[in-house]
């Protein structure tokens, strides 16, 4: 027997339907789908009786009903077809939920809070009058933003779908989709997703970054990250540093990978610290997860009379605005917040007026 869900849908299908209602959603459906073409053809009357667990007759008042309100055709001996109706007009406002609470304002927003800050703001600027609708609550766990999720899912149009949901994702975006609310994820969902998310291009740099480090002949390399079966993005980096450096075949180069349990300054000063007092090598490069992972790496490193960059290289990933921190000129991958804020307003919007029609 299936499991059940640990959160179930809302749907229409959890409705006890008359025999006719049951065929008419489905014939409804049917016509909302993003691929109808005209002259697809439907099951026949007995296919469909026994597919939805009625009689004949039923489904053949259905039919008729239907081809009077010119939705289907019917040709003698050669079967039923639907016929594609003009698409509703667009609405005139979009309701988008979004996997995140609304912040407080702080002096340094993090990589979460300055993207949700651009696609507010995004969008204000659009065109058409989008509200966003986040989460009610801060401090939740992933499994309580997940029911939250659910219980917004028929009141929306759309969901944006932020990383810190961990395991829930997938289950939640199946849900939207199904119900046909399109979901555009924050970051790329799997590493083959090629879809319905936005993001930086974090292998491309990070392949980049082991390039330049490989030409400086940095040969002690240490990656800062969290988990990596939680996030795509961790993968990508690892993938894309240990790319630009050859490290496979060479014997001449170490890499670390070191995880942390958060992105903060004092967690990158910690792993660092445990990992030089364990009489590894020192390092002459780290990368780290977040930016202020690598402040807390760089005041490690200069407690113990290391300088950097000259003795270490340094970088962080999230590119933040680290004005008032003690390294605000921290070498850091960059990331266009505002450009990432308004391709998720874009994408989503475009994905609502095509019907749920993947966007690339």
């Amino acid at each position: 027997k299936p499991a059940k869900s640990a959160f179930p849908i809302r749907s229409r299908e959890a409705v006890k339907l008359r025999p006719g209602e049951r065929v008419a959603q489905y014939l409804h459906a049917e016509f909302e789908r993003a691929d109808l073409k005209e002259g697809s053809r439907l099951p026949t009357v007995r296919e469909l009786a026994v597919r939805l667990n009625v009689s004949a007759f039923t489904v053949q008042t259905v039919f008729q009903r239907l081809a009077r309100e010119g939705r289907i055709r019917t040709q003698v001996g050669d079967g039923t077809f639907l016929m594609v109706s003009p698409r509703q007009p667009p609405r005139a406002s979009f309701r988008i939920a979004l996997s995140m609470p609304m912040p407080h304002p702080a002096p340094m927003a993090d990589w979460g809070t300055r993207i949700l800050q651009e696609i507010v703001q995004a969008a204000a600027r659009n065109p058409r009058p989008v509200m966003i609708m986040p989460l009610e609550q801060a401090g939740l766990s992933p499994q309580d933003m997940a029911r939250e999720l659910m219980d917004e899912q028929a009141a929306v149009d759309a969901l944006i779908l932020f990383p810190p949901l961990e395991r829930h994702a997938d289950e939640i975006r199946a849900a939207y989709e199904k119900e046909g609310k399109p979901v555009v994820a924050i970051n790329p969902p799997a590493l083959n997703a090629t879809a319905n998310f936005v993001s930086a291009d974090f292998y491309g740099a990070c392949l980049r970054l082991g390039q330049v480090w490989k030409q400086c002949d940095r040969k002690r390399v240490v990656l800062v990250s969290g988990p990596f079966g939680g996030s795509v993005s961790a993968q990508l980096e690892c993938q894309g540093l240990m790319a630009g450096l050859e490290t496979h075949g060479r014997g001449d180069i170490t890499f670390e990978i070191l995880p942390v349990q958060n992105v903060q300054e004092e967690e990158g000063d910690r792993v660092i610290s445990a990992f030089l007092e364990s009489g590894a090598p020192t390092p002459d490069a780290v990368f780290c997860f977040g930016d202020r992972l690598a402040l807390g790496v760089m005041r490690a490193l200069r407690q113990r009379g290391l300088n950097v960059p000259e003795q270490v290289s340094v970088v962080g990933a999230t590119g933040l605005d680290l004005t008032g921190t003690a390294c605000p000129r921290l070498t850091r991958l960059d990331q266009s917040f505002r450009v990432l804020g308004e391709t998720v307003i874009a994408m989503v919007c475009e994905r609502i007026e095509k019907q749920g029609i993947s966007v690339h």
